[in-house]
């Protein structure tokens, strides 16, 4: 696929657990930025990779950072940095749904998390789920991937479930802002 048709996409969290292993996926289906705090470590790391350096927080930095991507992926997380771990979040993901809106950005994809149904929800999922919120009340569309396993689809699932789990149509290939085009943005969950 030749540099004019591909699509940019910026990974946050891009050396993390999850950001390390989605990065071969989505490299194969656009050109892929990626977001550190700390760019010499994440060169030494990954040398073969694009990265950005600057701070999920910074909007300024975050708008340069996203200018010209069709789709972000938000895999940052605060936990363990900082005693209101969860207020920093929150506070990082309006600065970053402002930023990808001014930079144009048609999609935002975030790890959000897996509850049971009787289980009581942890300070760390509280602060996924506060995260999600912001973000899917921010002004750009916004898919919770929850977890991996969300994104097994069987191969008996039906069209529409493949619409709407990226992984089912094509390797983690993140979805066209035209998928949410007739759904209002808080009701996008393609």
């Amino acid at each position: 696929m030749d540099r004019e048709r591909r699509r940019d996409i910026l990974l946050t969290g891009a050396s993390g657990f999850v950001g390390s292993r989605l990065y071969p996926l989505l490299q194969s289906h656009a050109h892929v930025r990626c977001l550190t705090h700390d760019i010499r470590k994440a060169r030494a790391r990954f040398p073969d990779r694009d990265w950005i350096e600057g701070d999920i927080g910074d909007e300024a930095a975050m708008r340069r950072a996203l200018e010209g991507c069709s789709a972000a992926y938000f895999l940052v997380h605060e936990v363990g940095t900082a005693r209101d771990y969860a207020d920093a979040e929150a506070r990082a993901a309006e600065a970053f749904a402002r930023a990808a809106a001014v930079a144009g950005v048609g999609r935002i994809i975030y790890l959000g998390g897996v509850l049971a149904p009787d289980e009581a929800p942890s300070e760390h999922l509280r602060g996924r789920g506060r995260v999600g919120e912001v973000l899917r009340s921010g002004p750009v569309p916004a898919l919770d991937a929850g977890s991996t396993s969300r994104w097994n689809v069987p191969k008996s699932s039906t069209c529409r479930d493949r619409k709407r789990f990226p992984a089912a149509r094509s390797c983690c290939a993140p979805p066209a802002p035209s998928d949410c085009a007739s759904r209002s943005r808080s009701a996008c969950r393609c």
